[in-house]
């Protein structure tokens, strides 16, 4: 079952919405629910310091990348 509602732009808003997660669900269950095309892992910055390792994560703004913190 799939559901969408959004936060402004009224009841066609979240039918928009809503076609495009159908639009999702049906390319999954068309695939034998297997992922089509995942999100790409972010990059893995280490930065070597005194006594201590930093590690940061980049190119975590692009579209492909799941929103990572």
């Amino acid at each position: 079952m799939i559901w969408q509602r959004t936060t402004s732009g009224g009841p066609l808003a979240s039918v928009s919405l809503l076609k495009l997660a159908d639009q999702k669900a049906q390319a999954i269950f068309d695939n034998c629910f297997k992922i089509l095309d995942g999100p790409d892992a972010p990059n893995v910055a280490l930065r070597e310091m005194d006594r201590k390792v930093i590690l940061s994560l980049e190119n975590v703004n692009t579209k492909k990348v799941e929103l990572y913190n």
